[in-house]
């Protein structure tokens, strides 16, 4: 009920929070690179090489909505569901596993007349040996960065309103947190719920 934001970013390993509609926001896949596996990732791959949903040239079977149904049954979004917006008649789509609210860019925030954006950026140049081949592409998270500046939003897509500490959803990388900075409800960010 009353969310403190701390000092440390957490990373966020399964739900990062809930829309307002009940359905989870999970950022990450079940995927990591596999290159002995047909799709050339796989549940059991490299773990340093996390598949990222949208830089996948098949969305691994996202709906309108940006979600689908996990392994274990749950549907979940992994971006934004231009519904939520509508639904609410705001940009305040959810709260993450903190409490703090998350809302869906473009929004403005704080005083600042220009809006804050991702200040992750997709690496130059190509992936280093030992990971999957080729240039920095957005098939993997690891294949960003965070380079925020003082138009940035946070490590985390977050940011001060004039209200309080909120986190983002974005357009582009990371789309939804893939971490949160407050102290997480025990139901969060866990892999699976059965």
């Amino acid at each position: 009920m009353k969310p403190r934001k701390g000092t440390v970013p957490k990373p966020i390993k399964g739900i990062m929070g809930i829309a307002i509609n009940g359905v989870p926001f999970r950022p990450n896949t079940a995927g990591f690179w596999d290159p002995s596996a047909r799709h050339g990732h796989s549940r059991r791959g490299n773990k340093h090489w996390s598949l990222e949903i949208f830089g996948t040239p098949v969305k691994l079977g996202l709906d309108s909505h940006n979600a689908h149904v996990g392994r274990g049954g749950m549907y979940h979004y992994h971006g934004i569901a231009q519904s939520l917006t509508r639904t609410s008649g705001t940009s305040l789509v959810g709260y993450a596993g903190d409490g703090f609210k998350i809302y869906y860019r473009p929004i403005k925030i704080y005083y600042r007349p220009s809006e804050k954006k991702s200040g992750w950026r997709l690496k130059k140049g190509t992936r280093p040996i030992g990971g999957p081949p080729g240039v920095y592409n957005g098939l993997y998270n690891e294949d960003y960065e965070y380079v925020g500046d003082e138009n940035a939003l946070d490590r985390c897509n977050g940011a001060h309103t004039d209200e309080d500490y909120a986190y983002f959803i974005t357009d582009n990388y990371p789309f939804l947190p893939r971490c949160l900075y407050g102290d997480i409800s025990s139901y969060v960010n866990r892999r699976e719920h059965r």
